[in-house]
């Protein structure tokens, strides 16, 4: 099976089967690897991803897949098996659940698995929160935009109707002065007839009504004209007022955005001098556990020159022991030769 890069890592974690090893020296201390592949093996052949040595465990002996996030374990026939938390693992894919321990044949240690998101750097981490501050923004501002177009249009009707009202008002106006001109020019007409019968105070008065009327026309259109200014400001007023309190609340929630998104990211780059601290930490474990093992095998290395020298001891030892005896041998036949030869005497 060909294995490609996969989007998370996998920690193996191998650590010594506490039943097993108590009162015994490990063979393998605690062991912590991350494989960043969709598919791995485990085994004690060189050639595994990870390899693990014991008793029961054979070259290619677990195969590991990464299925999105679940984990899927495959015995590869080995003799003595594999067993998660006591139950038995057989050829067909077992998923995993993290914190079960698994055993590879009869070894003493156990392998955990954990799935882990990759770690991104802090200037991608800083792009990415910066990239989508901006985006929101930017949404923000379209949305702002199409408010105070919105605003405009809603003006420009209002200023449409006001227009409309003041032609209407003009109109009425005018129908209303045509109408008293036209009943002045039937009174002067009236009057013209009956000017045989209507004596001069009479077309006075007439006259004066006239003019009265035709005042009174004048500032009914006068009135209606300054009802239609009135109503007209009004409404001009209430759509500036409109369109500013749209504008503010727009404006409020883009610096609000804004501040939210600086807000992620001081939290972001908080969480990724974390992650940082924690990178350290493992750093430092991994050194603390290579000093160690270094330390381990100088000391292996003594005991089998300590066992080289004690055998070398023993073998010289050996070699005395059987000169001594033939040497006690070689004396013993001297001694009965000389008794032989005195009972003989």
């Amino acid at each position: 099976m060909t294995a490609t890069k996969s989007a998370q890592l996998c920690q193996v974690r191998i650590v010594p089967h506490l039943k097993k090893s108590h009162g015994a020296e490990l063979q393998h201390p605690e062991l912590l690897t991350y494989v960043d592949r969709d598919c791995f093996v485990i085994g004690n052949s060189p050639e595994a991803d990870v390899q693990l040595s014991g008793s029961g465990v054979i070259g290619h002996h677990l195969l590991i897949k990464i299925q999105g996030t679940n984990i899927v374990l495959e015995d590869l026939g080995s003799p003595y098996g594999t067993t998660v938390n006591g139950q038995a693992v057989t050829s067909s894919p077992f998923t995993y659940t993290h914190g079960q321990e698994i055993q590879l044949g009869q070894s003493d240690h156990l392998v955990t698995l954990e799935l882990f998101a990759p770690l991104r750097t802090p200037e991608e981490q800083a792009h990415s929160i910066l990239q989508e501050a901006q985006a929101r923004a930017a949404e923000f501002d379209k949305r702002a935009r199409a408010l105070q177009q919105q605003c405009e249009r809603k003006l420009a009707e209002t200023q449409a109707s006001i227009a409309s009202m003041e032609a209407a008002a003009k109109a009425e106006i005018e129908k209303r002065l045509a109408a008293a001109q036209r009943a002045i020019e039937e009174k002067n007409r009236k009057a013209i007839e009956d000017r045989h019968f209507i004596t001069e105070n009479f077309q006075r008065e007439a006259q004066a009504d006239a003019q009265s009327l035709i005042d009174q026309r004048k500032e009914e259109g006068d009135q209606i004209l300054a009802r239609a200014k009135t109503v007209a400001d009004e409404l001009i007023m209430s759509a500036r007022e409109e369109v500013n309190r749209m504008l503010d609340e727009a404006h409020l929630k883009v610096e609000a955005v804004h501040r939210e998104g600086l807000l992620q990211h001081e939290s972001r780059l908080k969480q990724v001098s974390g992650m940082e601290e924690q990178i350290a930490t493992l750093h430092r474990d991994l050194d603390r556990m290579q000093t160690e093992t270094a330390r381990a095998r100088e000391i292996c290395e003594e005991a089998i020159q300590k066992k080289q020298m004690l055998v070398r001891q023993t073998e010289q030892l050996e070699a005395q022991s059987l000169e001594k005896q033939a040497q006690i041998t070689t004396r013993e036949a001297e001694l009965q030769e000389q008794l032989a030869g005195v009972e003989n005497k």
